[in-house]
């Protein structure tokens, strides 16, 4: 499992940074969400450390055919069943501020704003527990530069 990530463009933002790299890896457009925060991973393809910023996606759109379709398989799952095949401890951390965000964007239903973010949030992940379907993904805009990590 893998959460889209990579960094950006000297045109860009971390935000249309997040959602580019969630089109070209999975294929889909949405609303992105409000920061779920910052972590530390290490780079598959270089022996260096990353911070990422990681983002919720309200997905609006998935698209047949996408950059990067040749390389990656897009599946959609619960929460829960994420939860089981993340390979790292800062995927399971970025689940669960997601899980938190979204509960927290619920308790504020009376709060225009809020109340419609909630609703579209609601009716795309009725209930996570139940383990329906959930068209979110995880997206993440990384520091172009690597950070120093101990392990």
């Amino acid at each position: 499992m893998m959460f889209p990530k990579g960094g950006w463009e000297i045109d860009e933002d971390i935000k249309l940074a997040a959602s580019r790299e969630t089109l070209e890896e999975a294929g889909v457009i949405g609303l992105l969400g409000d920061k779920l925060g910052e972590w530390i991973f290490k780079s598959k393809k270089q022996d260096k450390f990353h911070e990422g910023s990681m983002f919720s996606l309200l997905v609006t759109e998935e698209l047949d055919v996408w950059p990067e379709k040749n390389v990656r398989q897009r599946k959609w799952m619960t929460v829960n069943e994420a939860r089981e095949v993340c390979a790292h401890s800062w995927m399971k951390e970025a689940l669960n501020a997601f899980v938190r965000q979204f509960l927290l964007l619920q308790s504020r239903e009376d709060e225009s704003v809020a109340s419609c973010r909630a609703e579209e949030l609601r009716a795309s992940i009725e209930d996570q527990v139940v383990e329906e379907k959930v068209d979110f993904y995880l997206v993440d805009g990384w520091a172009s530069h690597p950070v120093s990590c101990s392990n």
